[in-house]
């Protein structure tokens, strides 16, 4: 939707006091918080529009009464109060990088020069030790990030994003290994979350901004009992994969383990069993259409590692 559309002019310009985070990576969901000054959107209950605009690139909301958003970059805009506007900004995957003006129409026209700045960082890897819980149930989750060195200090926010919407009921963040690379947090999960394969995310202190590839599985069905909570010495390769997948697992105390073989949508492409030792399972995946996948390891019913894979 064109800027022309929607807009009724600039009269009175106001300036926005800030946008947080500041910053996302191409491809990244975040929940943003637009502020402007006192009594600014006072009036914007029956309308309130945000435009993140770079020449012609465009990231672009309207929300009619807090509640009906007709583009999807932003969705779920909601007036906080008299000086907030709260919503989820998906950034395109294929979007120019570099700094965007912040619009937003709340009756008056309002806008702060390069308010916010779009990166080209990709996801980072992860594991995590549980891998999802049930709507409306509170998880404690440990997401062992890939290549970053943090402490708890470094640690500014954390959430869940799937599908253009976030999850920001994460709590209790504190790195829980000396190699300062497991974070470990409390998700409580809303009972109305959409059900499917939702990334991590994180914001550091320093303005930096992770998110981890689609592995937090929220299903009606999942479980995981306690004793089911140590992770596994567990791994796939190649990944990514075309033919032939080698999954290598070591359970001591454990004969054989289920697995499923998932996509990103949740939809079932295999399910069968493997003998737990030092050798590998081979999995023949050359039918799968190209994307992401997830190998889910079971025992008795319960989830206990999900590893994520791509298919060339």
């Amino acid at each position: 939707m064109a800027l022309v559309a929607i807009g009724i002019g600039f009269s009175s310009q106001a300036q926005l006091t800030g946008m947080t985070p500041a910053m996302g990576n191409r491809g990244q969901t975040l929940p943003i918080i637009v502020s402007g000054q006192t009594g600014a959107f006072q009036n914007a209950g029956t309308q309130v529009d945000i435009v993140l605009k770079q020449g012609s690139n465009q990231m672009h909301s309207w929300t009619s009464s807090g509640s009906v958003t007709l583009n999807p970059d932003i969705i779920n805009v909601q007036v906080v109060n008299s000086s907030t506007i709260s919503g989820d900004l998906t950034i395109p995957g294929t979007i120019s990088t570099g700094f965007y003006e912040l619009w937003v129409n709340a009756g008056t026209w309002m806008s702060r020069m390069n308010s916010f700045e779009v990166q080209a960082g990709p996801a980072t890897g992860s594991t995590l030790n549980i891998g999802g819980g049930q709507p409306g149930t509170t998880v404690t989750e440990t997401i062992q990030w890939a290549g970053l060195n943090i402490t708890t200090s470094d640690i500014a926010q954390m959430w869940l994003s799937f599908n253009g919407q976030t999850i920001t009921s994460l709590s209790n963040a504190s790195v829980v290994l000396k190699n300062n690379t497991n974070v470990q947090v409390d998700v409580n999960i809303p009972q109305n979350a959409q059900q499917g394969y939702w990334s991590f995310n994180l914001l550091t202190t320093q303005g930096e901004s992770y998110y981890s590839p689609a592995s937090f599985h929220i299903d009606q069905a999942f479980s995981t009992p306690e004793a089911d909570l140590e992770p596994l010495e567990a791994y796939v390769a190649p990944n990514p994969v075309r033919e032939n997948m080698f999954l290598y697992i070591r359970e001591e105390g454990i004969n054989n383990l289920d697995l499923r073989v998932v996509d990103i949508n949740g939809r079932l492409h295999f399910e069968g069993n493997v003998e737990v030792g030092e050798s590998r399972a081979v999995l023949n995946v050359e039918d799968l259409a190209s994307g992401i996948y997830f190998v889910q390891i079971m025992n008795e019913n319960s989830v206990k590692q999900v590893i994520q894979w791509v298919k060339e």
